[in-house]
């Protein structure tokens, strides 16, 4: 079994137990701010703002112009602040830009709206010959368009707009000059938010006498308002090229000379944005003070909105999704949350995010592991049917989507009045090169920062546009599937036919005196057992995954052999039972981990990973009870041993197998002094995948990072829930809706659900099969086993639930099988707990949350229910 998901099951177990959700505190907010009530965004900001006049600070001058004290005190600390600014403010703007953040709601609401549905017109000052000065916005200059949109850039800065050529309702990207100058307390804040691209180059310093090293990451931000830029104009675009060389003569740039291009094409799927790898010049010069690549953001800001001055909200890669609805966070300038979304695409890189090179400080049980990034998508819904009688036709959605280079990329997401912003954004941190701590001794006692090598290639970010009633998150998650099967990370699944997943548990290990003694929980004779007692119960389309197969059980890790424990009935048992499915509406697969090593009955000299910085990568787990302690095979390691998994169970006449470890943990790593990359890892693993699927295996993943999922029909561990973070206004179900008729997708296990009756209606919703754990002994033969975590899964318990489940799941999928998800409506008709999900053959599904009776669309659907209908 994988260990992430050993951890996951762990965290199940005690939620269950506790019959209390946990909330992960993976934010850095604080028990206040966990408790803080939700503020009311049409509540008036400045008559609620407790201040004193005489406290206000003076009036600043600089740049031409005065800053005005309100009043407000947080606003006025705020314009204390002298900061640079690189060309001409206009006095006018300036103050209306502070009497707009003192503003009532309702006026801030106004302006917001009147700012996005501002209209082109002729500026003869617009001197850029690359775009056409006939049709301006602000500054910016148009520049093509779609059948739908139009695109439009501010040469001096490489800001762009996106309007809608219907409605005229635009999307913005960065802030105007005087909008920025009253809300920025620093000079690099002030340029970020008012340019289209920003670095944090690595500086380094050949001559540094710092004991940390030659490499500091800490202190450099640049904009592409600080860079020279020329255009060439294309046919559907254009290419910026950058060059930061540091033209204000900044002593803190000093050496600063990186060039990179921009390149922004808009079609009818929407815009892309990409830098080449062969535009990048770093131009360091030995032994002389220069900088490296490190991070890039490309229009961070796009979609962005002030406060809860629009409604809508923002789409988060948490779990199946999360969205967090636009309020105003910052009244009375007190932060609601003091942290926003940060996480890194494909989960956590154990090379660069661990601090030691053991794990096991971060293994409490109290705590729930945040859900990993297994899509690289974020977005920005904006709703303006509140000033147009209720119609959404100016509703305007963007949704990011990064198709290359996304291992090596952070998706974040901003909440006004973190690090005192007043803005919503969510953008794609893409990470050209790390600094990381190299030890310089054995005890660790200190290190020197060291740099890797350019660990991004070839950065693509599809931004998928989306107005009127395809503005929200279900007409994003079509566009995305759209997205996916052009580019060939989908693909049309082989099997879409509904069954129910059941893994059954064969053979751990517990202590005997002084050997390790086999403990079975489902030999192969049970598994023909039980599922002869489900066909019996009215189950008959079954997907049996069976666990602990192999000889000494599931923690033999590494394992390559095809060798079935004797006391499960060994090799031939496994295989007659195969030969006896086979054909039927039961499929026998074996899973197994192709990442971990078990530290304790395997010699791991030769093939445990190594982080970047040449330690061996280990944790430990003190909860468990057997082995305690794990490392990961090298990518070029698992890529091995996959194939010869594959050709020796194949061999024995089995032909599905069911992977882990793997799939859901990219790290970079070093082998013999040489560094490896994200990338490298990924090609190992991909590489390996081809080889096996070209022979044809059938193959299911568990939990399988996007870049896995062509070879899989099979997706095992869906996360129906999130992170449960403290700022989630609503979970969607993104993925599912993307992946829902394309490939099978399978839940985590009911098992360990709290409350099984609004899982089983989350199947329901997302069109997710179940996933049951069985064993034929009761789960207390396992008490004194790694397995410890299992405390229900006696298939007699079960028998009669996963056919209550089946007969219900089975009798909605045959009305949507093959079909999509192309709707999904949360507080359908008014009514809160009811969701509304429609499939792309006209299948209509009403889910009822309340215990009490709901009607809508002429239909009642009972409480804690569900009802089929058509459209």
């Amino acid at each position: 079994m994988a260990a992430g998901k050993l951890k996951r099951l762990l965290s199940m177990g005690l939620v269950c137990l506790m019959l209390t959700p946990i909330v992960s505190f993976a934010t850095n907010d604080t028990a206040g701010d966990t408790q803080a009530e939700e503020t009311n965004a049409d509540d008036t900001a400045a008559s609620d703002n407790k201040t004193t006049a005489n406290t206000a600070a003076a009036p600043v001058e600089k740049n031409g112009v005065v800053k005005q004290t309100t009043g407000v005190s947080f606003i006025d600390k705020i314009n204390s602040a002298s900061i640079t600014v690189g060309g001409e403010l206009s006095q006018e703007k300036v103050d209306q830009a502070l009497n707009n953040l003192i503003a009532s709601s309702a006026d801030r609401r106004k302006a917001a709206y009147k700012l996005v549905t501002k209209q082109p017109e002729a500026d003869s000052t617009q001197t850029e010959k690359a775009f056409d000065s006939s049709k301006v916005i602000d500054g910016h200059m148009y520049v093509c368009e779609s059948e739908d949109y139009e695109l439009y850039v501010k040469p001096s800065n490489l800001s762009i707009l996106l309007r809608d050529k219907k409605t005229g309702t635009l999307l913005r990207s960065t802030l105007e000059d005087e909008e920025a100058y009253v809300r920025s307390s620093q000079t690099p804040a002030f340029n970020r938010i008012t340019s289209g691209v920003t670095i944090m180059p690595i500086k380094y310093d050949p001559k540094s006498e710092s004991r940390s090293g030659m490499y500091d990451k800490t202190n450099s931000q640049v904009s592409s308002r600080d860079a020279e830029i020329t255009y060439d104009k294309t046919t559907n675009g254009f290419t910026a090229h950058l060059n930061f060389n540091n033209k204000q003569n900044d002593v803190s740039l000093k050496g600063l000379n990186i060039q990179f291009d921009v390149v922004v094409t808009l079609d009818d799927m929407g815009l892309h944005v990409s830098i080449p790898d062969d535009t990048i010049k770093e131009n360091l010069e030995d032994g002389k003070l220069g900088y490296m690549m490190g991070d890039v953001y490309l229009f961070p800001l796009l979609g962005y909105t002030d406060r809860g001055d629009t409604d809508g909200y923002m789409i988060l890669p948490d779990g199946n999704g999360i969205i967090v609805n636009f309020q105003d966070f910052y009244q009375d300038g007190t932060a609601k949350y003091k942290s926003g979304y940060s996480a890194r695409v494909y989960g956590a890189d154990v090379s660069l995010d661990t601090i030691t090179t053991d794990d096991s400080s971060k293994e409490r049980e109290d705590f729930n592991d945040s859900e990993d990034v297994i899509a690289p998508y974020f977005g920005m819904v904006h709703d303006y049917s509140a000033f147009n009688d209720g119609s959404h036709e100016k509703d305007i959605a963007v949704l990011g989507f990064v198709t290359s280079g996304e291992y090596a990329c952070t998706i974040k997401g901003n909440f006004n009045g973190v690090n005192s912003s007043f803005e919503n954004y969510v953008f794609a941190n893409a990470t050209y090169r790390e600094v990381y701590q190299q030890p310089v001794d054995n005890a660790s006692n200190n290190a020197m920062t060291e740099v890797t090598d350019i660990a991004l290639q070839n950065l693509q970010i599809d931004f998928l546009l989306a107005s009127g009633d395809e503005a929200n998150y279900s007409g994003l998650a079509n566009k995305t599937r759209e997205l996916l099967k052009d580019k060939g990370i989908i693909t049309e699944a082989k099997d879409l036919d509904y069954d129910v997943r059941i893994d059954f548990l064969g053979v751990d290990k517990e202590n005997f005196l002084l050997f390790r003694r086999n403990v079975v929980a489902t030999t192969i004779e049970n598994i023909e057992t039980i599922i002869s007692k489900l066909q019996e119960n009215g189950v008959e389309d079954i997907a049996a995954y069976y666990d602990g197969w192999q000889k000494d059980g599931m923690y033999n890790l590494p394992n390559t052999d095809f060798k079935v424990d004797s006391d499960l009935g060994g090799n031939s048992a496994l295989k007659k039972l195969a030969d006896k499915y086979d054909g039927t509406s039961v499929s026998l697969s074996l899973i197994q981990d192709m990442l971990t090593i078990n530290d304790t009955t395997s010699n791991s000299t030769f093939t445990a990973m190594k982080l970047i910085n040449k330690r061996t990568y280990s944790y430990t787990d003190r909860f468990l009870n057997v082995y305690k302690t794990f490392k990961y095979l090298t990518p070029s390691k698992t890529n091995e041993y996959l194939k010869t998994f594959a050709d020796n169970v194949q061999k024995g006449g089995i032909s599905n197998i069911s992977l882990s470890g793997f799939t859901d943990t990219l790290s970079s790593y070093s082998l013999n002094s040489k560094k490896y990359t994200r990338k490298d890892a990924m090609d190992y693993y991909t590489s390996a995948m081809d080889e096996v699927i070209g022979k044809g295996m059938n193959v299911s993943m568990e939990e399988p990072s996007m870049y896995f999922w062509k070879y899989t029909d099979e997706y095992l561990d869906m996360p129906i829930s999130s992170s449960m973070y403290v700022y989630t206004s609503s979970e969607i179900p993104f993925l599912t809706s993307v992946l829902k008729g394309s490939m099978k997708v399978y839940s985590e296990y009911v098992n360990f659900e709290a409350n099984q009756t609004e899982f089983f209606l989350k199947l329901i919703e997302t069109g997710v099969y179940p996933s049951f754990l069985l064993t034929y002994e009761s789960p207390t033969v396992l008490q004194y086993t790694n397995s410890s975590w299992d405390y229900s899964s006696d298939y007699e318990q079960y028998i009669s639930v996963i056919s209550e489940f089946n007969q219900d799941l089975k009798a909605v999928n045959e009305k949507t099988e093959g079909a999509s998800i192309v709707k999904h409506q949360m507080n359908y008709d008014g009514n809160n707990n009811l969701t509304k999900v429609t499939y792309s053959n006209g299948t209509v599904v009403y889910v009822n949350y309340s215990e009490d009776a709901v009607s809508a669309d002429g239909e009642t659907i009972d409480g804690l229910s569900y009802k089929v209908g058509e459209e």
